[in-house]
């Protein structure tokens, strides 16, 4: 089903239910932000290849230890969509944008991510035997508790920034430089999910079980994180407006 689809049989449905709430002066503004979330729970080749590219660059750096190429991977990966998907489906009560965009997330981390990221560094390893974990991998294969608790804060507060651009002024938004707002959360989303998916696949392909386990739970965390204080943010300050457009 085409994104065009999704929306004319979503949109109309829900905004029976939102179209008198309002907000910014704008009464039909919670359908907006229905409609910017629509994309984002589909799964596109646009997004597939953004992934892909990500995850190369992330392998690559985590490899040579070296910190700017991870930071060029989650400046690259689009994970704002599915993010945003999962904060609109959860504010609307809609299973299909929200489990659209947990689903996303999913393929888009464990499956293209880590499969990339596993199928890059086994063939190098056939190539260049000096191939081996770096402290690069270990930040996110071996996480202190401190590393953790870090993290943890790192998807918190990409969560609440996401949320805050996500609900940012209509017209701000789509000015041609307000896209700039989901480039800049994006990476602030992206910061914390693609490092630790590429040592999912690292781990695989360097025999080292443990590091890939301990990468997903630190994955899962931050993943958690980010959607849950997102949507709560969302909610928060939507339930907020409604109360004061009452009054």
């Amino acid at each position: 089903m085409t994104v065009p689809e999704i929306a004319m049989e979503l949109i109309p449905r829900e905004a029976e239910s939102v179209s008198g709430i309002g907000a910014w002066g704008v009464p039909n503004y919670h359908t907006v932000l229905e409609q910017r979330a629509i994309a984002g729970s589909t799964m596109t080749g646009g997004y597939i290849a953004m992934v892909a590219a990500a995850t190369v660059m992330a392998t690559a750096g985590l490899l040579l230890n070296g910190a700017a190429g991870v930071i060029g991977a989650m400046c690259v990966a689009p994970f704002m969509g599915p993010s945003r998907a999962v904060c609109i489906g959860s504010l609307f009560k809609n299973g299909r944008l929200l489990d659209g965009g947990i689903v996303k997330q999913f393929i888009g981390l464990l499956v293209i991510g880590a499969c990339i990221s596993a199928l890059i560094t086994f063939v190098l390893r056939m190539y260049i035997p000096s191939i081996a974990v770096t402290p690069e991998i270990l930040i996110r294969a071996m996480p202190s508790l401190k590393d953790v608790v870090l993290s943890a804060l790192i998807a918190v507060s990409a969560g609440a920034a996401a949320s805050l651009a996500l609900i940012a002024h209509p017209h701000t938004v789509e000015r041609p430089w307000g896209h700039a707002i989901d480039v800049v959360i994006g990476v602030q989303v992206a910061i914390s999910l693609i490092p630790p998916a590429a040592v999912i696949g690292i781990g695989r392909a360097l025999a080292k079980p443990e590091h890939s386990w301990n990468a997903f739970c630190l994955l899962l965390l931050n993943v958690v994180a980010l959607d849950i204080v997102g949507s709560l943010a969302i909610m928060a300050i939507s339930g907020l407006r409604r109360r004061h457009l009452d009054l």
